[in-house]
């Protein structure tokens, strides 16, 4: 009865050890995700290529605004065109 006892006592030292270890391994993770977000928020490294991304998709929004409004006064006009040649 004794070894059983020594035993259960080891392997609860042992569960106790693995669960501390467990959260060790989270809070040093916790830790190292901030320290990379707040590296990456100090960064300005790609900040140019982005306001140009931005510029582009503004100009792509403005030419398929202006290819909607003007698309159909174009085909009309083409059409009429088209129905003015014999």
């Amino acid at each position: 009865m004794l070894i059983c006892a020594r035993k259960a006592s080891v392997v609860k030292h042992l569960h106790h050890r693995l669960i501390a270890g467990e959260r060790l391994g989270e809070l040093l993770q916790e830790k190292t995700m901030k320290a990379l977000l707040a590296r990456l928020v100090k960064d300005e490294q790609g900040t140019e290529t982005l306001e140009w991304g931005l510029v582009c998709g503004l100009i792509v929004v403005g030419a398929i605004a202006a290819i909607t409004l003007i698309g159909p006064k174009v085909t009309k006009m083409w059409n009429d065109l088209n129905a003015k040649v014999p």
